[in-house]
């Protein structure tokens, strides 16, 4: 594990050996973060971080579940123990060696509920939550052949509620630096008040009377047909099984697992709400989470918002999309490069760079060109 770590430029860390040919634990580090070990086995490795560019201190576990199924039990309650008054950030990252769902494996033999359901329990009692992934849904697979293939999500990052960054100031609008939490709360409701109120404005008639008609009857009538019950169905199946279930708590999996038990009254509450005899404001509730664009923070305007809606209402959006997709292609412009089925943003950076270098290769003209650089705010931003 040494020879890995030097290979890979961290020359300060710790290692712990395989055990045979399973196992084995390397935690590494360089550059501005100082490390205090807490504990380390066969098992985990467990430390804290100093970051010295903004003063913070978390915590961070390396973690190996037993690949002995016998001794599983061991290794949950490592992770109990170390979980075990809990006061800073914290995240766990490692190969836990068990899934949390039968979404997580496809092909060989089920695992048993019972063990699954352990797993879930130890990450609840720790108040760890799983990050999700970015790339290939499962982590580890065995078998050469199509038929025989087994893939299955074992390793995972997980953190605590509170381990989420937090933000420890703000510049306010006259330059001056703002740190008390009810003062930052205020400027965040006038930001994102004005951010998301539709201003006033007037529409000229004249203009939407040169937009041409797209939409024929048939796909008129085909977009007015009662909404039912296999579309509902058919929306929630596509749906991501565990990604973040919003306010209340019920990701996609609860309702592809359970649907012979909630589906009628499920289905009867959206062909409701869809067909037009219930208002949806029961569910049109989020959770406002925000992406720094860039690295050094200073105002709220360098913040993306994500709205995380429940899976209730993206159950009712998506229902709503797969009804109007085959439409959209007609009645939107070529000129429009993204959600369009077939088309890709990345086609319209292609045009752009080929422009540009003709305008750089047409040395002489009669006729000169020039290309416009405009400073707009981003789709993400404000959308009117």
């Amino acid at each position: 594990m040494e020879m890995v770590r030097l290979k890979c430029d961290f020359l300060n860390g710790i290692d712990i050996g395989a055990i045979g040919s399973k196992g084995g634990l390397s935690l590494g580090w360089k550059g501005n973060a100082l490390v205090s070990f807490r504990s380390y086995s066969l098992f985990h490795v467990d430390a804290d971080i100093h970051d010295t560019e903004n003063g913070e201190t978390w915590r961070l576990t390396g973690f190996y579940g037993n690949p002995d199924e016998r001794f599983r039990r061991d290794s949950w309650d490592l992770l109990n123990l170390l979980g075990h008054n809990q006061s800073v950030p914290w995240l766990v990252i490692g190969d836990f060696n068990k899934i949390i769902s039968y979404s997580e494996k496809k092909v060989g033999r089920l695992r048993f509920e019972r063990q699954m359901a352990v797993f879930r329990n130890v990450l609840e009692v720790c108040s760890l939550y799983d990050l999700g992934f970015v790339g290939k849904w499962f982590t580890w697979e065995r078998g050469r052949f199509f038929s025989t293939n087994i893939r299955e999500r074992l390793d995972r990052v997980v953190v605590s509620c509170h381990s989420y960054n937090r933000i420890l100031g703000l510049e306010g609008e006259n330059g001056r630096w703002i740190y008390q939490p009810e003062e930052m709360l205020q400027v965040a409701l006038k930001h994102f008040g004005y951010l998301f109120t539709v201003l006033k404005s007037v529409h000229d008639k004249r203009v939407l009377d040169l937009v041409e008609q797209r939409i024929t009857t048939s796909m008129n009538e085909d977009l007015l047909k009662p909404f039912t019950k296999d579309e509902i169905w058919l929306a929630i199946k596509s749906m991501a099984p565990l990604k973040a279930p919003g306010i209340n708590g019920f990701p996609a999996l609860f309702y592809q697992r359970h649907w012979h038990i909630v589906g009628d009254e499920i289905s009867s509450y959206y062909m409701d709400v869809l067909n037009g005899k219930i208002k949806m404001s029961e569910i049109n509730k989020t959770h406002l989470v925000l992406i720094p664009k860039v690295e050094k923070l200073k105002n709220l305007s360098q913040f993306r918002p994500i709205s995380l809606c429940t899976v209730l209402y993206k159950i009712i959006t998506k229902v709503l999309v797969d009804c109007m997709s085959p439409m959209l292609g007609h009645c939107i412009d070529v000129t429009q490069g993204t959600f369009i089925p077939g088309r890709h943003i990345s086609d319209n950076t292609l045009i752009a760079y080929e422009v540009l270098h003709s305008l750089k290769m047409k040395k002489k003209s009669k006729r000169g060109n020039f290309a416009l650089k405009l400073h707009m705010s981003k789709a993400y931003d404000r959308v009117e």
